[in-house]
């Protein structure tokens, strides 16, 4: 069996660095193939040209550090967690692998976390002008953000009123006073603005500098990406496979469509259910749209696992010897499915051997594994 080297450092990065380089020559980022990310990102990076190539690397693990510090915060102005609950909270961020292995190899996730977080934090501590700046600054950077937004009108909405029983009111009626009546307000109106004109006035100032080519490679190209390498998905195989079908409505296209109802409806509901505790509905929006998703890769995995602290602090996780053993269960359940999806994804990419079926059989057992 031939040797093959997987480089530690990844392939991003290099993207970033080249991007970053173009920037200091006086040209657009996009003209490296494959930099579709703001160029926002090749600014921030152009240290790694000017100072050292390791610059970002040392950037995302700031901000890492960074995102636990904002966690700690979050949690004490809850004040629904013991200094010691705190301390083992915060750890399930800072010496998690995952977010370690994903920001000493050079992906950016460590700063959509960071606005996330700075975000929710904003919000929650009622600095509404600058948490609506910083989600506008957020969904600019990376689209998926906006899951947030219907969640953050119903909390505004809701966070002022009285509790009231409307368990006797029919579904239609409940729908309506939850779900449709709390986004209309002076404050959900200052936050849909500002955030609104924080994103479309970035956005604006880039389409001048580099045209249309940014629209499309920072925004429409990850709505319409179907990529089928590195990918966890369920729907990693459908998309394999679609490569290569002429049928214009087929059931791989229909499967897709599902995919996207799927999250739409979850998105909904989870938002009207959860959002008076909102950073455990942020967690939950995040992992739902994640699971969901047509593509998935490990660095998505980043978006919920700096949500997690929160989400442990709103449930009985930590409360009960059972209810830790069975939290750890489900947690060697997620990783060893997530373990056996890359030893064939390796033998598969790597060795380019014909695995597909396997590969697709430990996608199934991911995804059991998620929503379990």
């Amino acid at each position: 069996m031939p040797t093959v080297v997987v480089k530690y450092t990844d392939i991003d990065y290099e993207v970033f660095t080249d991007g970053a380089r173009l920037i200091t020559q006086g040209k657009s980022p996009y003209e490296r193939p494959t930099f579709r990310y703001t160029p926002l990102l090749a600014m921030i990076l152009t240290p790694n040209i000017a100072v050292h190539t390791l610059f970002g690397k040392i950037l995302f693990v700031l901000l890492d550090l960074i995102i636990g510090f904002l966690l700690e915060k979050t949690l004490v102005m809850t004040k629904t967690s013991t200094e010691k609950e705190r301390v083992v909270l915060i750890a399930v961020w800072l010496l998690n692998p995952l977010s370690i292995n994903v920001s000493t190899r050079g992906n950016a996730e460590a700063i959509i976390s960071a606005l996330v977080i700075c975000c929710l934090f904003c919000i929650l501590k009622n600095q509404l002008v600058l948490g609506s700046f910083i989600f506008g600054l957020a969904v600019h950077v990376k689209l998926y953000p906006i899951i947030y937004s219907y969640a953050i009108l119903l909390y505004l909405g809701n966070r002022e009123k009285p509790f009231s029983d409307r368990s006797r009111h029919s579904f239609p009626i409940r729908i309506y006073q939850d779900g449709i009546l709390p986004l209309f307000g002076k404050k959900q109106l200052l936050f849909f603005v500002i955030s609104a004109g924080t994103f479309f006035l970035i956005t604006g100032i880039l389409y001048i500098l580099y045209g249309y080519e940014m629209i499309y490679e920072t925004f429409l190209y990850h709505l319409v990406r179907s990529d089928h390498r590195h990918n966890f998905s369920v729907q990693f195989y459908h998309i394999y496979l679609s490569t290569v079908s002429t049928i214009e409505i087929s059931p791989i296209k229909v499967g897709s469509l599902l995919g996207l109802v799927a999250q739409a409806f979850l998105i909904g509901a989870i938002s009207i259910s959860f959002n008076k505790t909102l950073d455990l509905c942020f967690f939950l929006l995040t992992f739902a749209f994640v699971t969901f998703n047509k593509v998935i890769t490990v660095q998505y995995f980043i978006w919920f696992i700096a949500l997690l602290p929160l989400a442990l602090k709103s449930s009985d996780v930590l409360k009960t010897r059972t209810s830790v053993l069975l939290g750890l269960g489900l947690l060697f359940f997620w990783f060893t499915t997530q373990g056996v999806w890359l030893y064939f994804g390796y033998r598969l990419e790597f060795l380019g051997e014909n695995v597909f079926h396997n590969l697709w059989l430990a996608s199934l057992a991911f995804f059991l594994a998620n929503i379990s």
